[in-house]
C-alpha cells in the first residue's frame, strides 16, 4: 500500500512539474473537443496525418542540414557518411542539398492544407455551436427564458461559443504537436539509440525543470484577467450611472475609487511584462544547459567520436519546443473545454422545455373561449386564477385593471405566447395548444406593449422575417398604421434603416411600426398590449383610427387603461384578483 501511494504522489509531482493537473483534466479536453468538432473527425484526422508527414519531413530536413554543415565545415572531401546505428550511407554534399531544397518545398505545399483546417474546424465549431443554440432557443417556452439570467443567450453565443472556437484550435495544436513528437521520438532512435536515450534524459529534465515557469504564466495570466474585468466592470458602471454621479457631485470619489483599480491593474501588468520578458530567455537557455551538461556526461561515459550527436541535439530543442506546444494545449484547451459540455447542457435544457406544437393545419378562426385559465409564475406567483371569458369573432373587448394584475400575462396567455398553468382555451371548439404554430400565427398577431424594432430597415422591421410578403404588402400595412407618409419623409423612405432599438424614432412612431408589423398578415385576431400608454395625442389619435377602421373585420382585444381606446370597444372587462369581471363600457369611456 505504501508503494502504491508513493507511486501515486510521484505521478502528482510528475504531472505538477510539466503543468498538467490531473489525467481527468487531460480526458476532459479531449472529450470535449472532439465533441466541439463532431461530425468534422475525418477532417481533424486527416490534419493529423498531414502533421505526421510534415513533421517527418521537417525532422529529415533538420538532419540533412545538420549534414550539410558539418561537411562544409570539415576539411573532408565533398562527401560524407551519414551514419545509422546499424548501417552508413555514403552521400555527397550536392545530393543532401537537392534533397534538403525537395524537402523545404514539400513542408510549404502541405503547410497550406493544414492550416486551412485547422482554421475551418475552429470555424465549423463555432458556427454549429451558435446554430444549436439560437435553434434550441427560439423554440423554447416563454417561461423557461424568463427563468434564465439576464444576458443568457448574448453569453451562450458570445463568450461561450469563442471559448468552443478556443477549445477546438488547442485541440488540433495538440493533434499537430502530438504527430510531430512522435515522429521525434522514432527518428533519434533510428539514427543512434545509445545517444537518443541520453537526450531523451535531457528533455524530460527540461520538463520538469520548466513547469513551474508555465504555472508562474498560468497564474500571472489569471490576475491579469480578473484586474483588467474589474477595471472593465467599474468602467460600464460609470457609464451607466454617469448623471446619477453628475447630481450626487460624487465625482471625485468615484474616480478615486476606480484609479486605484487602474493602479492596481497597472502593478499586475508590471508584473507580468517582467515575467514574459524573462522567461523566454530562462526557457531557452535553461534548456540549452541542461542539454549540454547530458551530452557533457555523455562525453565523459563514452568518449569518442559521435557524428550525428550535433543533428541530434537539435532534434531535441525541436522536440521540448513541441512538447511545450503540446503541454500548452492541454493547459489553455483544459480551461476552455467546459464551456463545450457547458453549452451542450443548456441547448440540451432548451430543448426540453421547447414550447409545445400543435399538428391541427386545418383550422379557421372562430372567436376565443377561455375556460378557468390559471396562470403561475416559476416563482409561484399566481396571476391568473380561473380566468373564463368568451370572445366572438368579429369584437372588440378591453381589458383594464390595476398594474401589476396580470393584464400582459392574459394577452400573451391568448395570444399563445405563454401555457397557462391550468384550464382551456380554444376557437371553434380545438384547444389552442393543438392548433399548429404558423397555422395560428396567420390568424393572430400581438403588438406588445414593450415595442422592439430590429436594426434593419424600415420595410424590414414591417416584414418581420417572413419573406412571403411583398414591397406592396408593407405599404399596405404602413398605410393601415398611418405611418406611410412618415416613412415616405425618410431619407431613404422604406429603405432607411433602422438603428438598434429605434433611434432616431419617436415613441409613437415605433408603436405605429409595430403595428403595421402585425397588419401586414391581416391578422383575423389582434391583440394589443397599452397600444397607446406612452403616445403623445397626435400618434395616440392614429392608432385609434387605426383601430375603428379594423373594428368589424377584426376581432380585437385591447389591454389599455386609455378611455379614448376603449371607445370602440363592444365590451370591457376588469382583471381583479386574478378573475375577470365584466364592466360597463360608457363608465369607462366617460
Amino acid at each position: 500500500m505504501g508503494d502504491r501511494g508513493l507511486s501515486f504522489s510521484k505521478l502528482k509531482l510528475l504531472q505538477a512539474g510539466v503543468g498538467i493537473t490531473s489525467l481527468r483534466q487531460v480526458r476532459g479536453f479531449v472529450t470535449a473537443s472532439l465533441l466541439a468538432v463532431g461530425p468534422d473527425r475525418h477532417v481533424l484526422a486527416l490534419a493529423a496525418f498531414l502533421a505526421f508527414i510534415s513533421a517527418t519531413l521537417q525532422t529529415l530536413l533538420l538532419f540533412v542540414v545538420a549534414m550539410v554543415a558539418l561537411a562544409l565545415s570539415s576539411s573532408q572531401a565533398p562527401s560524407t557518411l551519414i551514419s545509422l546505428w546499424f548501417s552508413e550511407v555514403p552521400v555527397t554534399v550536392n545530393q543532401l542539398v537537392i534533397v534538403s531544397a525537395v524537402l523545404v518545398t514539400l513542408v510549404l505545399l502541405l503547410s497550406v492544407p493544414l492550416a486551412r483546417m485547422q482554421g475551418w474546424l475552429a470555424s465549423r465549431a463555432v458556427g454549429r455551436a451558435r446554430q444549436s443554440v439560437i435553434d434550441a432557443f427560439v423554440h423554447t417556452a416563454h417561461d423557461y427564458r424568463m427563468r434564465q439570467r439576464e444576458g443568457f443567450l448574448q453569453q451562450l453565443i458570445g463568450e461561450y461559443c469563442q471559448h468552443v472556437a478556443a477549445t477546438v484550435q488547442n485541440f488540433t495544436s495538440f493533434c499537430v504537436a502530438g504527430a510531430t513528437l512522435l515522429v521525434l521520438l522514432v527518428f533519434p532512435l533510428i539514427i543512434s539509440p545509445k545517444i537518443a536515450v541520453v537526450l531523451f534524459m535531457a528533455v524530460c529534465c527540461c520538463f520538469v525543470l520548466i513547469g513551474p515557469l508555465a504555472e508562474v504564466v498560468r497564474q500571472d495570466a489569471m490576475r491579469r484577467s480578473e484586474v483588467n474585468r474589474g477595471v472593465s466592470g467599474q468602467s460600464a458602471q460609470l457609464a451607466r450611472l454617469a448623471d446619477e454621479i453628475s447630481s450626487f457631485n460624487v465625482g471625485g470619489p468615484v474616480a478615486r475609487d476606480i484609479n486605484r483599480r487602474v493602479d492596481d491593474a497597472a502593478k499586475v501588468l508590471a508584473q507580468v511584462s517582467f515575467t514574459d520578458a524573462l522567461l523566454p530567455p530562462l526557457y531557452q537557455f535553461g534548456t540549452l544547459a541542461i542539454v549540454i551538461l547530458f551530452v557533457g556526461i555523455l562525453l565523459v561515459v563514452d568518449p569518442g567520436r559521435h557524428p550525428n550527436l550535433a543533428a541530434l541535439a537539435l532534434l531535441m530543442f525541436r522536440l521540448i519546443g513541441y512538447g511545450r506546444q503540446l503541454l500548452g494545449a492541454i493547459q489553455n484547451g483544459s480551461k476552455a473545454a467546459p464551456y463545450v459540455e457547458r453549452i451542450r447542457d443548456e441547448v440540451a435544457g432548451m430543448r426540453l422545455h421547447a414550447r409545445p406544437l400543435g399538428t391541427v393545419r386545418q383550422v379557421s378562426f372562430q372567436g376565443v373561449v377561455a375556460r378557468d385559465v390559471c396562470f403561475a409564475f416559476p416563482s409561484g406567483k399566481q396571476v391568473l386564477a380561473g380566468v373564463s371569458v368568451t370572445i366572438d369573432r368579429g369584437k372588440a373587448i378591453g381589458i383594464i385593471g390595476a398594474s401589476g394584475e396580470g393584464k400582459s400575462t392574459l394577452a400573451s396567455v391568448i395570444a399563445g405566447v405563454r401555457q397557462p398553468t391550468s384550464g382551456v382555451l380554444t376557437s371553434g371548439g380545438v384547444p389552442l395548444s393543438g392548433i399548429a404554430p404558423e397555422s395560428w400565427s396567420r390568424m393572430v398577431a400581438i403588438v406588445p406593449q414593450d415595442t422592439k424594432l430590429i436594426a434593419a430597415s424600415v420595410a424590414d422591421n414591417i416584414r418581420f422575417y417572413r419573406s412571403l410578403y411583398s414591397a406592396d404588402d408593407v405599404v399596405a400595412a404602413a398605410r393601415a398604421a398611418h405611418i406611410h407618409e412618415e416613412i415616405m419623409a425618410l431619407p431613404k423612405g422604406y429603405d432607411t434603416r433602422i438603428g438598434p432599438g429605434g433611434r432616431g424614432f419617436s415613441g409613437g412612431q415605433r408603436q405605429r411600426l409595430v403595428i403595421a408589423r402585425a397588419l401586414i398578415g391581416e391578422p383575423e385576431f389582434l391583440i394589443l398590449d397599452e397600444p397607446s400608454s406612452a403616445l403623445d395625442r397626435k400618434s395616440e389619435a392614429l392608432v385609434s383610427e387605426t383601430l375603428a377602421a379594423l373594428k368589424g373585420k377584426t376581432t380585437i382585444m385591447i389591454v389599455t387603461h386609455r378611455p379614448a381606446t376603449l371607445g370602440i370597444c363592444d365590451e370591457v372587462w376588469r382583471l381583479d384578483g386574478g378573475t375577470l369581471k365584466r364592466v360597463s363600457v360608457d363608465e369607462h369611456v366617460a
